[in-house]
């Protein structure tokens, strides 16, 4: 009778160790999980945090001779070389198309064209237009923007 007893106590122990083992991994694992997303909460806000502060410098709109800025000579010419590439602003682009004076002006009609080019200077996403460049198109922008 004291076997019976003693195996029962011995696989009630078994039994004991087996569900607090259980218990005590998936509480590890909730552990685990909650660790592991509390690191990445802490790294994408220190992320958001850094981009946000590493904004760049705009550049500076340079002083140009207005006269000698029109649109065939000066702007048609910029928009070609750093807007109507593939993929970006050129013909049929659902991003919108700069290939035609017509095209450009509804841009410039309802702000968008200078606040991404000159207020925002997010455009041209190829590379920052110069100084020089930013003053020619503030010349046009300025002179309204005229088809000449």
């Amino acid at each position: 009778m004291l076997s019976s007893k003693k195996s029962f106590l011995i696989k009630s122990i078994k039994l004991f160790e087996a569900k607090f083992t259980y218990r005590f991994f998936q509480l590890l694992k909730i552990s685990n999980h909650m660790s592991k997303l509390k690191m990445a909460s802490t790294v994408l806000f220190f992320t958001i945090l850094l981009l946000a502060s590493c904004k760049k410098d705009p550049i500076a709109i340079g002083n140009v001779d207005c006269n000698t800025v029109s649109y065939a000579s000066i702007i048609a010419p910029l928009l070609t070389a750093s807007c109507n590439t593939s993929g970006c602003h050129n013909a049929g682009s659902n991003k919108g198309d700069l290939t035609t004076y017509a095209k450009v002006s509804i841009y410039v009609n309802n702000g968008t064209f200078k606040k991404e080019v000159l207020t925002d200077q997010s455009m041209p996403t190829s590379g920052p237009l110069t100084s020089e460049q930013l003053g020619q198109v503030q010349c046009w922008l300025d002179s309204g923007a005229p088809n000449n």
